[in-house]
């Protein structure tokens, strides 16, 4: 019973139509004045057919011309004399005036959408090979149209055993929130009346496909402003005859749409249920993780009693067929969730309120990354840690990658890279490498060996980054300490030229700039004149050498930084090797 049109309309293309905004906009260059950019005022006509203000062309053709007088867009030869008044131009204009423009008429008006009949839609389902698949459309128009869009959201799903109650519930909580103004029973519905909504009935066959979603949010008032509520159903995780990863996934799905999750049991708990519990109390040596959910405030079990023989044998749902125990224990649940659901909004992991787009954009991402990643899950708590893990990584991972980068933008400028040698680069890395692996041990869930496994894939993906942009250092170091090494060259032996002020001035205030420009020819034309001729050429030789000495140095004690401890002193023995060419900085 219930609705079974779960599927979202399509609609035949028509003709977009543009706005009455955008159909002005688009006449008013046709109603311009070329000359004035105005709209026309008493608008006249010339030999060519342009059209112009009488009073800007009268201005534009004042006074004697020896070629004539030309049309200002064309210039085509005209006679003033047969300028003509446009009258049916004038009342165009006019008619115009009158109509207001839409101020964001040259914005893109907005899309519309079809609006569905109240009722579930389908968000996930299988595809032809079994794997789960998103309705983008089902989703855009849930949580990315209207007011939901910029508004905290609250999700309820529904998870348990396959024919086991869980849409029943779901309908009854469905008319307590289309009746959120009753304050006594009448909300639970006529005692004749069948049971409707999501589709549900008696037995062994499933019913529900998938992850489905009521595509009509229900609006509930806070101090803080309103709430979108929303209700969702799940077939998903206990199905005996579909794959358990795949029930996993769809499960997994679930929990991370819902703010309210409720996991629905019936007489006794399973293997399967205890999965989904993440464990109990009397587990607590294997499953200890269970006592954090179990211990928070927010996790709540309602025992509720035996519904009744006659809905047990199969019907419609009828109010008539529930024990009346049943009956009190439904209806103060569902007053309790009607009360309670604005303060189970959506949020994310530091704690803030998630929108309607941005749990939307969430959900894609998260889909997306479960289609890349094909990962065997037994379980939907090895799903969660999994994902976490994957999480961390890529997190970290950017962090480096951050990091990286800073310190390449610092080394560009040719006096900046050489107070930094590349084995002081490279211990540098070496340790933002190490604090990150020590914090991926720190954050990573699951067994020692999962822990372990997730922090040495961290520390390869980083090694690999790390050789790359330390190999990048190595050769612009060298070439640095070339070009600083031909100006320095040139400086100390042009002094033997006689030229002390502009040698030394020359040579060291200009050399970035100009190298960065024009390269080491030109510094060697500057220090040929900075050194006083030949003396200055010979001095571009000598440091030319001593600086590629210095590159050639630096690059292979990083190499053996990398090899070796990154933390053994570096041996200074020579000065002119070990030194840095510009000041130094031991430190990154």
């Amino acid at each position: 019973m219930g609705n079974t049109n779960t599927k979202l309309p399509t609609s035949p293309e028509v003709p977009e139509k543009m706005p009455a905004g955008g159909i002005i906009q688009n006449l008013q260059d046709d109603i311009t004045c070329s000359i004035c950019l105005e709209p026309f005022n008493d608008p006249v006509s010339i030999d060519c057919g342009h059209n112009f203000c009488r009073v800007c062309l009268s201005s534009h053709w004042s006074g004697f011309s020896r070629y004539g007088f030309r049309c200002p867009e064309c210039r085509h030869l005209c006679s003033p004399d047969r300028m003509k008044s446009d009258t049916r131009l004038r009342s165009l204009v006019e008619k115009i005036g009158q109509i207001p423009v839409q101020e964001d008429a040259d914005k893109e008006p907005e899309r519309q959408t079809t609006v569905l009949q109240p009722g579930p839609v389908q968000l996930v389902g299988l595809d032809e090979n079994g794997d789960i698949c998103l309705n983008e459309e089902a989703l855009n128009y849930c949580l990315q149209e209207g007011q939901v869009k910029d508004t905290p959201v609250c999700l309820i799903s529904i998870l348990g055993e396959q024919r086991c109650g869980k849409s029943f519930l779901l309908n009854f909580l469905l008319r307590r929130f289309q009746n959120l103004e009753a304050e006594n029973e009448s909300w639970m519905g006529q005692e004749d009346e069948p049971l409707t909504g999501f589709e549900w009935r008696r037995g062994f066959n499933t019913t529900t496909k998938g992850v489905w979603i009521w595509n009509q949010p229900f609006w509930v008032s806070t101090e803080h402003g309103k709430v979108a509520v929303f209700l969702m159903d799940t077939e998903g995780s206990m199905d005996i005859e579909r794959r358990k990863e795949v029930g996993v996934k769809i499960s997994a799905f679930s929990m991370l749409l819902s703010s309210y999750l409720i996991l629905n049991l019936d007489k006794k708990m399973k293997d399967t249920d205890l999965e989904y519990l993440e464990k109990l109390k009397d587990h607590s040596n294997s499953h200890p993780r269970a006592l954090v959910a179990l211990e928070s405030t927010h996790t709540c079990c309602y025992l509720m009693p035996f519904p009744g023989k006659k809905l047990v044998m199969g019907t419609e749902g009828r109010l008539s067929e529930l024990d009346k125990d049943f009956r009190d224990c439904l209806k103060e649940y569902g007053n309790h969730l009607a009360r309670s659901a604005a303060a189970h909004v959506k949020r994310d992991q530091e704690g803030g309120i998630l929108t309607g787009e941005q749990l939307s954009a969430r959900v894609k991402n998260f889909l997306t990354l479960m289609n890349q990643h094909k990962f065997g899950f037994s379980s939907a708590t090895q799903m969660a840690i999994t994902l976490h893990n994957l999480h961390t990584l890529e997190t970290l991972r950017k962090d480096f990658s951050e990091f990286i980068s800073q310190q390449e933008k610092q080394s560009r400028p040719l006096f900046a890279g050489l107070r930094v040698t590349p084995s002081t680069m490279t211990r540098g890395i070496l340790k933002k490498q190490h604090e990150l692996v020590q914090q991926c041990e720190r954050l990573v869930q699951g067994d020692e060996p999962e822990q372990l496994n997730s922090a040495s894939l961290l520390k390869s993906q980083l090694q690999s980054d790390a050789k790359d942009f330390l190999e990048r250092y190595g050769r612009r170091y060298k070439s640095h300490a070339l070009k600083a090494g031909v100006a320095v060259g040139v400086g100390a032996v042009g002094l033997a030229g006689g030229i002390i002020g502009a040698g030394v001035a020359a040579a060291v205030l200009a050399t970035e700039a100009i190298v960065l420009s024009t390269g080491t020819a030109a510094t060697f034309g500057i220090g040929t004149v900075a050194g006083a001729g030949t003396f200055g050429l010979l001095g571009g030789g000598v440091g030319a050498g001593v600086g590629s000495k210095i590159g050639e140095n630096r690059a292979r004690e990083a190499a053996n930084v990398i090899e070796g401890d990154a933390e053994d002193e570096e041996e200074e023995s020579n000065l002119s090797d070990q030194k840095c060419l510009i000041g130094s900085r031991d430190s990154l």
